[in-house]
């Protein structure tokens, strides 16, 4: 379960009832960027995206400003799965594209890629920060989005048919595609100062609640800043931290981070080096008045062609792309085989039309697939164990998710695999039952008409 502490970091920081913040640095909103390749924890996302659309109106662009929104709290994390949901309550995709395939680059940034080997980690983020204003995009906007020419170009040379699905080959147009414009565009910025202290261990280290916050502190404060502020505030983030505390929490093994974004560049620079409450709260003042960005949300493109080229030929591209991006990468549906068997492929459904192509993850049933699979023990009869016999385990994603998958027999989580009978007419066994494939994977597709919401929102939750 997620736990959430809110806490008194200074009690000097409350929001200042002075002028709207100027903004000076706009951030990268209407640009394109590849998520998976993105760190969203750990940097500030660069305006160096792609241009993907014409400069939009000033009409697009809705503005928040007013009362600062100050964040002092914990966040505690029982495994990686509430990690990604964390982060995506600001970044705000699709949740099927909530895990390790499209966060794992931010997760790595933070827990010094203690996630390597698909292990789930726990841990603890200290959050102090001061949100003045966001801009959004409008949802009338991004419905009628003046894409580039270019952009426009490259997507109209797109296939509409896809004839070997299965074939990673046969998507490379849509991979360059992706790999040039991004997957996702920025749609909404929210703007200040915040900075955040990570502490993280692999899941099942027996760390308590209260070392990760401990940790988080004194990465946030160290031992000598943590001294000055018990002595000289009411109340903080890490009152009730003994001396006995940090010698035994300094003693375990746990990596942490401490984030710094907004602000000014120069005021960032040096909170890298020391964070005393002066300094934090001259940058936490500059947030509230000259914020830059701190956070971003997105919308995945696919979404935006769709309202595009909602009913016309085009809108088959549209569905290639977005089931391209979440079934054959995101959820991993590339072509697998046992023993030259295809166990795993994404296919068209049987359903699908060019029109509205709908594809599918298949995965192989377990069984035998020829006879010279199928071999008689005694006392056990025909039992299926040769190199082509199939089985399925359920398998661990490294991000609080299963994935069933097709191993060969003896790795299966199934006690007998079927399929094989004995065939007294001809005094041996053999392989009566091929399996056939079940669907692990079919998208829901994309909405059937644009969405008509005031704007694309405000950002949300604080990351």
């Amino acid at each position: 379960m997620l736990t959430i502490g809110v806490l008194l970091l200074f009690s000097l920081a409350q929001a200042d009832p002075e002028a709207k913040p100027v903004v000076k640095e706009v951030g990268p909103l209407g640009q394109g960027f590849n998520l998976p390749n993105q760190d969203l924890l750990s940097k500030q996302l660069a305006p160096n995206g792609a241009n993907i659309a014409n400069a939009f109106p000033d009409k697009c662009i809705k503005t928040w400003s007013g009362k600062s929104q100050s964040t002092r709290d914990t966040v505690h994390f029982e495994d990686t799965r509430q990690v990604y949901n964390f982060l995506n309550s600001a970044v705000k995709i699709d949740a099927e594209l909530v895990g390790s395939f499209t966060f794992k680059t931010s997760l790595d940034a933070v827990t010094n890629s203690m996630t390597a080997t698909n292990e789930s980690v726990e841990g603890t983020v200290l959050r102090v920060s001061d949100h003045s204003m966001s801009q959004a995009l409008s949802r009338d906007c991004l419905n009628k989005v003046d894409f580039k020419d270019k952009f426009m170009n490259d997507f109209k040379k797109l296939p509409s048919e896809i004839r070997n699905p299965e074939d990673s080959w046969s998507w490379k147009d849509y991979s360059h595609f992706i790999k040039t414009y991004g997957s996702h565009m920025v749609t909404s910025v929210t703007y200040g100062a915040s900075i955040y202290s990570y502490a993280f261990s692999r899941s099942g280290s027996h760390r308590t609640e209260d070392d990760f916050r401990i940790k988080a502190c004194l990465a946030f404060q160290g031992p000598t800043v943590l001294k000055y502020m018990k002595a000289n505030l009411n109340a903080s983030a890490c009152s009730g931290i003994t001396s006995e505390d940090i010698q035994r929490v300094s003693r375990l093994h746990m990596n942490d981070k401490v984030v710094v974004r907004g602000g000014t560049a120069e005021t960032r620079a040096k909170l890298l080096h020391k964070r005393d409450p002066a300094l934090v709260e001259q940058f936490l003042k500059e947030g509230r008045q000259t914020p830059t960005p701190v956070q971003y949300s997105f919308t995945g493109i696919w979404e935006l062609l769709s309202a595009r080229f909602y009913g016309t030929d085009d809108q088959a591209k549209v569905r290639n792309l977005e089931q391209f991006f979440k079934g054959f990468l995101a959820f991993g549906c590339k072509k697998k085989t046992v023993q030259d068997t295809t166990t795993t492929k994404f296919n068209l459904a049987p359903f699908s039309s060019s029109s509205n192509p709908i594809f599918q993850c298949l995965l192989r049933d377990p069984g035998c697939n020829n006879d010279k699979d199928c071999k008689y023990h005694a006392f056990k009869g025909c039992k299926c164990d040769g190199k082509t016999c199939v089985d399925n385990k359920l398998v661990d994603r490294g991000d609080g998710s299963q994935k069933k998958v097709a191993v060969s027999y003896d790795e299966g989580d199934t006690s007998e695999v079927p399929g094989c009978e004995y065939q007294f007419r001809f005094f041996k066994c053999k392989c009566t039952t091929k399996p056939g494939y079940s669907v692990i994977w079919q998208s829901d597709g994309l909405k059937d008409e644009p969405q008509n919401d005031e704007s694309s929102g405000s950002g949300g939750d604080e990351v």
